[in-house]
């Protein structure tokens, strides 16, 4: 008679199954570990994608350029276009968002000459290369010398070491 216990297995095999499926289990953890370790490791720390950071960069508005103040204005939209910066913010007036303290945070000093009826435009170098500031208020009888009024920033920077 054969004796049915071991169901026609050799009696060692289903330990070796078993061990065999926990090393590869700690294996394949290691290499997720491994794996997580070094996609941290070369994150950039910083969120902002590349193109908006070398735009702010290049216009002199990027938080680095401005270390003492301890904040910055994120633009909606930031851009290189054929070697010239292009950003644009949205200052709500109220609270923290005000032109005023854009053009404090930013270091942007000098006198704003009138484009329009709700324009007005700063003019200076950044790095050798022309940088425009235009301010476009949104209300057109709004007074822009006071802090609580809405408006549009446009910056255009040309290329760094640009002479135009």
């Amino acid at each position: 008679m054969r004796d049915r216990s071991s169901h026609g297995r050799r009696p060692h095999q289903g330990r070796y199954l078993v061990r065999a499926l926990l090393i590869g289990c700690v294996l394949f953890t290691l290499g997720v570990v491994g794996w997580a370790a070094v996609a941290y490791a070369t994150h950039d720390a910083d969120p902002r994608p590349a193109q908006r950071k070398a735009a702010e960069r290049q216009a002199g508005l990027d938080p680095g350029q401005h270390p003492n103040l301890g904040r910055y204005y994120i633009p909606e939209y930031a851009r290189i276009q054929n070697g010239t910066a292009v950003l644009r913010y949205t200052i709500e007036g109220a609270g923290d968002s005000t032109v005023a303290d854009f053009l404090r945070t930013h270091e942007i000093e000098g006198r704003p000459r009138t484009t329009g009826p709700t324009e007005i435009t700063y003019t200076d170098r950044v790095d050798g290369a022309r940088r425009t500031i235009v301010i476009a208020y949104d209300d057109p009888d709004a007074d822009p010398t006071k802090e609580d009024v809405p408006a549009r920033i446009t910056v255009t920077a040309g290329p760094p070491g640009g002479g135009a």
